[in-house]
């Protein structure tokens, strides 16, 4: 598997993506669930005593990445995990980052994308049947989601700011930090952004349901709140460029691993996906 065309990719340090947008709904959520699903060494962000960020995410990718997958959706949840200020942006600007975030799973209705994340960026990839994120609204203003597989209902999102005014759109470079338990490991990923609008809100208000779905990895959604801590939305994204990932340290014995769940289905369905002829 190490011969094949996605372990080539990424040798130069990194891959951009070209994405249409990103909505990224942030609920709040008791801490003691958040630590059951972070390795010991990684400190969660508590926003006031006893709660944290689950971030709910879904990029929207157009054709041609990689120079051959088809457009697709990506759905993306993970937890928000203490900056470390030591780790420096890799173009060089002193700049600190904008967030950090622990993945906890990714899904995609693009068998050619999660085969490339999880060889290539360690992430921890769950295969949905049939995934559709219904969110077909962003270009109109209208940022609600619904996700859904062939088990059922994932999430049903509202964007709890609308009509917000559009001149509150701005410039958004960020540099993200990204931890991932795989295979035993814990590695650290670094993600450049670069947004020419960019909008974020605390706005109160019902932002929809999560629902219990094998997605979530056992996450008991009872501890998570019914509203947002934010949101927020990219659009006209120039740079989306994810770094190769570098090997932290073992994970400890009792340390969650999302890559150990369905190991055999996962190495089935990477068998079954035909290697990828980068352009």
């Amino acid at each position: 598997m190490t011969d094949n065309l996605f372990c080539q990719v990424g040798k130069n340090g990194f891959i951009n993506w070209q994405v249409k947008h990103i909505v990224e709904f942030c609920f709040e959520i008791d801490l003691s669930e958040i630590k059951k699903f972070i390795p010991t060494r990684i400190i969660p962000l508590e926003v006031r005593p006893g709660i944290g960020v689950l971030s709910f995410s879904i990029p929207k990718f157009p054709d041609g990445n990689l120079g051959c997958l088809a457009a697709f959706d990506e759905l993306a949840l993970s937890v928000y995990v203490a900056q470390d200020l030591r780790k420096t942006s890799p173009d060089g600007l002193d700049r600190v980052p904008f967030f950090s975030t622990y993945m906890l799973s990714v899904a995609a209705n693009s068998d050619g994308f999660l085969k490339h994340t999880y060889l290539i960026d360690k992430m921890p990839i769950y295969l949905c049947q049939n995934l559709v994120i219904e969110n077909s609204g962003v270009e109109k203003e209208n940022y609600d989601l619904v996700v859904y597989d062939d088990q059922g209902m994932i999430a049903d999102i509202k964007w709890t700011y609308p009509n917000f005014p559009q001149e509150q759109f701005e410039k958004k470079d960020a540099f993200i930090q990204i931890y991932l338990g795989y295979q035993g490991k814990l590695y650290y990923e670094t993600l450049l952004a670069s947004v020419d609008s960019f909008f974020i809100h605390q706005k109160e208000g019902n932002a929809g349901k999560l629902y219990p779905h094998p997605f979530f990895r056992g996450l008991d959604l009872s501890k998570v709140s019914s509203y947002c801590h934010f949101q927020f939305v990219a659009l006209n994204i120039k740079q989306y460029s994810f770094y190769t990932p570098e090997l932290l340290s073992p994970l400890k014995p009792k340390d969650f691993d999302p890559t150990k769940h369905n190991e055999s289905d996962i190495k089935a369905f990477l068998n079954s996906v035909k290697d990828l002829s980068y352009s």
